[in-house]
């Protein structure tokens, strides 16, 4: 018990009235989040949010019943740019935390589930089909068990191994209507389920709802009834935008001295900074200082690759559109993969807002034909395709947007089709 001495402080809050055992998990966890590799510190506050005995389905508690707890932490920015770091973590049958904000607006048992999900996949008894067959979606087709589904676009296709030489199944996340919903449809036998998307906070990444689902089913949790209640979770502060035009400030200030180098425009701190930053100086009246700032590191920035891309998305989130096309324009032309992406969008939105309106068509038009393209190549993974729709649906409806009543002509003359995803399919309701 000396681990739990050493942390008593931090401790304190967060396992009152807790079992000598749950102490050492949590002293364990708080011991691990130290590392470099992972939180790096310790945190500044944490608290058990809940704690549960569960059967372990995978590794070397695999079939025992264990104490899990979870752990929820917080913590400062090192950096003192008034951010924080939230995070969930787990204990006692798993030593783990994803940095995942989207896990403190999730009820418990999605969370227990996600961990023993992801636990399954590093034991190879559940993996990813990436680029699933039509022999992959028959069989997940033919998995469901459930009310009538409409609209039905799949997203993700998992493999579960079967044991002791039982066949492989086949499960299947797909974006779908249920009645007058929209939601979520799990393809998974007699455990086949439909979520409405109305029970998770609106901006929560469906990347989530297999994982959970797959997890509190191996675990055997029951679906919380608590979801309100965890989706009003406080959320971690970002960095402020006085902080983040503090730190541009700082770091041209530095470079000008020749104290330090400029840093590397692929860096994201910086480039998000100078994002950040644009609209502050024009709030305080400094909108000059910011566009110097601009003009400083066009000259100073050129070794890099994508200077322009950041220059130009910095310029045209404070509306300086001469300057965005400008940049933005020689991004664009010399761009490798334009069907990605949203600079072709920023760049048209520029060329019409300074009068350049029949140019303005053509980045977008060359946006548009290379996501199609791009979608079609072999070996695209599902999850890739899913990300060309979202590019190319950005781009079409920039070109709807920007040129009036015979864009949809212009775009049907072109060949180009309104989705880049197949035909969207209809399901009976099963028992």
């Amino acid at each position: 018990m000396l681990r739990v001495a050493a942390l008593s402080a931090l401790l304190l809050f967060a396992i009152q009235d807790a079992s000598k055992q749950e102490q050492e998990y949590v002293a364990e966890f708080l011991e691990w989040l130290e590392h470099p590799n992972e939180l790096g510190r310790k945190p500044d506050k944490v608290e058990v949010i809940d704690r549960r005995e569960l059967v372990w389905p995978a590794g070397e508690h695999a079939g025992k019943k264990r104490l899990a707890v979870l752990i929820r932490y917080e913590a400062e920015s090192d950096v003192k740019d008034g951010s924080q770091d939230f995070g969930v973590g787990i204990a006692g049958p798993l030593k783990w935390c994803s940095f995942w904000d989207d896990y403190l607006r999730l009820p418990p048992e999605d969370v227990y589930g996600c961990y023993a999900t992801w636990h399954l996949k590093q034991k190879n008894r559940i993996s990813e089909v990436d680029v699933p067959k039509e022999s992959h979606f028959k069989a997940v087709r033919e998995n469901w068990k459930g009310p009538a589904l409409k609209d039905i676009r799949f997203r993700k296709v998992n493999e579960l191994k079967g044991s002791d030489g039982a066949k492989s199944t086949f499960v299947g996340l797909a974006e779908a209507r249920c009645g007058d919903q929209s939601g979520y449809a799990v393809f998974d036998g007699k455990f086949s389920r439909f979520y409405s998307k109305s029970i998770f906070p609106d901006d929560l990444w469906y990347g989530h709802v297999l994982p959970a689902h797959l997890g509190r089913r191996y675990l055997g949790l029951a679906e919380s009834r608590e979801r309100e209640r965890w989706k009003k979770s406080p959320m971690p502060r970002g960095k402020s935008m006085e902080a983040e035009a503090a730190f541009v400030e700082e770091t041209i200030r530095k470079a000008k001295a020749g104290r330090e180098k400029l840093p590397n425009s692929q860096l994201h701190r910086f480039p998000d900074a100078l994002e950040a930053a644009g609209p502050w100086f024009q709030l305080k009246g400094r909108g000059e200082e910011f566009t110097a700032i601009l003009d400083y590191l066009e000259k100073e920035w050129r070794s890099y690759w994508l200077w322009n891309e950041c220059l130009g998305r910095a310029a045209y989130k404070i509306g300086l559109h001469e300057r965005a096309v400008k940049w933005l324009g020689e991004r664009v032309e010399t761009d490798k993969y334009p069907g990605r992406g949203d600079e072709a969008i920023f760049l048209a939105r520029s060329m019409v807002k300074v009068g350049k309106v029949s140019e303005a068509r053509a980045p977008l038009m060359r946006a548009l034909k290379a996501s199609v393209e791009e979608s079609k190549a072999e070996g695209v993974y599902l999850v890739d395709l899913w990300g060309h729709e979202e590019w190319f649906q950005g781009f079409r409806g920039a070109y709807l947007e920007l040129f009036g009543t015979n864009a949809s002509k212009e775009l049907e003359k072109a060949g180009l089709p309104e989705t880049l995803l197949p035909p969207a399919l209809d399901i009976p309701a099963r028992d």
